[in-house]
């Protein structure tokens, strides 16, 4: 039974108590509707009630969520953090092997460098040690039988060349002759008298 149920009971057995038919209706209406009224605003104040618990419950979950995405905003800027430091550490890494590279760069252009310039002092000492060796070496000269140098050897050799063969034809000396390939080929000179009797096997001269 609710509470209403009960009241409306309540003021039916006063009805019946009070003396006087009318005193009691006209007592018993207004009581009736005192009651009803108040009832009325309790149900108000319950249903304000229910609804400021109901209102109080939503801001405590949307405190709940708010807290939460609070830890959340925390926890990604916690991971941010992290985030920011790892990339700082991947940059100084990147420089560092940057810095490495250039200076094995650097490294390895200086002693490309060094290398160069060993390789020319050393080509250098071959072509002085050749040219000691073929201007002061003593050797046979077989055109007179005597001991000189390389240089003196092979100048002797060559003078004595052309005065048994002749001087070798020039280019333009060639070109006077107007001889064509035909004829050229049919003398059938073999290269090494060419090179070394040309003149004379053309002109018939020295």
């Amino acid at each position: 039974m609710t509470m209403r149920e009960k009241i409306t009971e309540q003021i039916q057995a006063f009805r019946a108590a009070i003396y006087g038919e009318d005193v009691r209706d006209a007592y018993a209406d207004i009581a009736e509707t005192v009651c009803i009224e108040a009832m009325e605003e309790l149900d108000a104040a319950v249903e304000k009630g229910n609804y400021a618990e109901a209102q109080g419950n939503y801001a405590k979950n949307q405190g709940d969520y708010a807290k939460g995405k609070g830890d959340y905003a925390g926890v990604q800027g916690d991971e941010a953090g992290k985030q920011a430091a790892y990339a700082k550490a991947e940059g100084d890494r990147v420089d560092n092997l940057c810095r490495s590279y250039t200076e094995i760069e650097s490294a390895c252009r200086n002693a490309t460098d060094a290398s160069v310039k060993q390789t020319h002092l050393c080509e250098d000492a071959t072509q002085r040690a050749i040219e000691a060796a073929t201007g002061y070496s003593i050797i046979y000269d077989p055109t007179d039988g005597e001991r000189k140098t390389t240089q003196e050897t092979i100048n002797n050799i060559w003078q004595h060349t052309i005065a048994m063969f002749g001087s070798p034809i020039t280019a333009d000396e060639l070109d006077a002759l107007e001889i064509t390939a035909d004829e050229l080929d049919a003398k059938n000179i073999p290269a090494f008298e060419f090179d070394i009797r040309a003149k004379a096997l053309l002109t018939g001269g020295n």
